[in-house]
């Protein structure tokens, strides 16, 4: 792999993890438009960046919360992870097929439009999030296993549509990405511990790291703003140009 191809697929990595459009979706259009097959341990290094940019990022707030003794927040992470632990272990088979069928892809990526089209309309009604709320959000993260379906943007969506002040959502809707992005991470880059550090794979790394933060700042900007759905309008086009190429009516990808 060539430097520049490492440092886009960087990029796109840092900026698809945490905006709401899917990095495994677009993971796989460029793997697509570039005929690569998949590179387990440069993904791995990708990954890894955005790992650490969301343990920057986060890392104040988490201080903060340990300083305050903050166990309520703890506990309602812990019920917002059960749906995708019942859900992602028994079907993950299933889910890891859904990867390899690209005709599949449009109809994730209009899934997620829709979605987050639709929180346009809602307003706050809470300032804090329940129990009850955690394991609601947690419903929806499921919808981010799929390529195509963000896991930020089902969980930022979930949490506007529960009347949750923007900002707790988007802060928790993170918070919750710690065990499920983070940990998966670290255990996956743990396992294969005798990985090479060339160039491509570091500038991957920096540019994942570079990018994922700017993500984050950025989408915590829109979501206060009451511009998350925009995201939507690009989800949608992209799934139609998915749909009309799948079609062979023009072949693009």
């Amino acid at each position: 792999m060539n430097l520049l191809k490492a440092i886009i697929l960087g990029a796109c990595q840092g900026l698809t993890e945490f905006l709401p459009i899917s990095s495994s979706g677009h993971l796989l259009i460029f793997q697509r438009i570039w005929k690569l097959t998949p590179d387990i341990p440069f993904l791995l290094y990708l990954h890894l960046g955005t790992s650490f940019s969301l343990i920057f990022f986060l890392f104040s707030l988490i201080k903060r919360e340990i300083k305050n003794k903050n166990y309520f927040l703890l506990l309602k992470i812990i019920i917002a992870l059960i749906p995708i632990i019942l859900i992602a272990i028994p079907f993950r088979n299933i889910i890891e097929r859904t990867f390899s069928n690209f005709y599949l892809l449009p109809s994730f990526f209009l899934t997620s439009s829709l979605l987050i089209f639709f929180t346009k309309y809602v307003k706050e009604r809470s300032s804090s999030i329940n129990y009850l709320q955690s394991l609601i959000i947690g419903i929806f993260q499921t919808f981010g296993i799929f390529p195509g379906i963000s896991r930020s943007g089902s969980t930022i969506a979930g949490a506007l549509y529960l009347g949750i002040k923007k900002e707790e959502g988007f802060y928790f809707s993170f918070l919750l990405g710690l065990p499920t992005i983070v940990g998966a991470n670290l255990l996956e880059f743990y396992k294969n511990t005798t990985l090479l550090f060339t160039l491509p794979y570091f500038l991957g790394f920096l540019s994942s790291f570079l990018f994922g933060l700017f993500a984050l700042y950025f989408l915590k900007y829109l979501v206060i703003k009451r511009k998350f759905y925009y995201f939507s309008y690009y989800l949608f086009f992209l799934s139609i140009l998915l749909f009309v190429d799948n079609l062979k009516i023009l072949r693009i990808f």
